[in-house]
């Protein structure tokens, strides 16, 4: 499955100092997205001082950003920002920012064309706008356009070579394309831009996986686990890596940290038994099975779930 958008907008975005374009000069009656269900109390607050000073300056185009910024970073309000966003590249369709947002809350939404069409507008209203086609390349990738998607991202990383961001969603690409070495390269670019990024890492290391390079990936795992000593899937990742190296009692025991964490996680025992098996160990690999038995009763046949969609009469 391919990947969303990432990131909040405001990353990608640099504010003109000067220069707003003065498309509107009426008194908004209405803004959309002012009363949106899953606001907070300081985010209302926040909203309806924009609101104001919309209202005072509809023409001022970077306050149509903050306020569709602001919708657009939670998935709860992600119909209201689309709603302002309409309403603002309305007021002002020549502003490639507004276009590339309103894009990306399209991509969030999955609506992928709809996401391309305010996309490809804004790639045309400024070629030179290194964050619309970084968005674009993204929403071609999901479109499954991927050679168009690599002429976009190889145009951001010429303009902005220290974007990290730009060699992860490459590597997505690639990895798309099968191309697993040309994938890892590009991550191994991002995460020396930076080291904190976990989801490159994560990336990187399922990607080291598919080329059965179980040595690689283990640094990968060992730093996801450094960072979140509660990543139970990392752990069975890591257990993994170590069985296929053959190093199964580091395998057992990074699957036992893994069950201490997510009790119920079933594959995390059947990992376990599956190396106590090969170890010799039979009566501990009864064990796991047993508990895998235990778990297999508490889930409820999908034929059980009642339905409430309101289908079925």
């Amino acid at each position: 499955m391919m990947q969303r958008f990432p990131g909040t907008l405001l990353a990608f975005i640099m504010l003109a100092a000067s220069g707003e374009p003065a498309l509107c000069q009426s008194h908004p009656s209405r803004l959309a997205g002012d009363k949106a269900p899953g606001i907070t109390s300081s985010k209302t607050a926040k909203l309806n001082a924009i609101t104001r000073e919309i209202e005072k300056h509809p023409e001022r185009a970077r306050l149509w950003v903050k306020k569709l910024d602001l919708l657009s970073d939670r998935k709860e309000t992600l119909d209201a920002a689309a709603d302002f966003g309409r309403e603002a590249v309305k007021r002002f369709p020549k502003d490639a920012r507004l276009r590339m947002m309103l894009g990306v809350v399209y991509g969030r939404m999955d609506e992928d064309r709809l996401a391309f069409e305010q996309l490809d507008r804004a790639v045309r209203l400024d070629p030179d706008c290194a964050d619309c086609r970084y968005h674009l390349a993204a929403c071609l990738h999901n479109l499954g356009r991927d050679r168009e998607a690599l002429q976009n991202i190889d145009s951001v990383i010429a303009k902005q070579p220290l974007m990290d961001s730009a060699y992860y969603v490459k590597s997505r690409i690639l990895m798309h394309q099968k191309k697993y070495r040309e994938s890892v390269a590009m991550l191994d670019r991002a995460i020396a831009l930076a080291p904190g990024g976990m989801s490159y890492r994560f990336k990187r290391a399922a990607i080291l996986s598919i080329l059965k390079d179980w040595r690689k990936a283990i640094v990968d795992y060992d730093a996801m686990i450094k960072h979140n000593p509660r990543d139970y899937k990392s752990f069975q990742s890591r257990a993994l890596a170590r069985e296929n190296l053959g190093e199964l009692k580091a395998a057992v025991d990074d699957y036992t940290a893994g069950i201490a964490v997510a009790p119920n996680h079933r594959p995390l025992y059947e990992g376990r038994a599956r190396v106590y098996e090969k170890l010799g160990e039979k009566a501990r690999a009864r064990k796991d099975r047993a508990v895998i038995a235990d778990l297999d009763k508490d889930l409820v046949p999908f034929s059980f779930i009642p339905d409430w969609t309101g289908k079925h009469k």
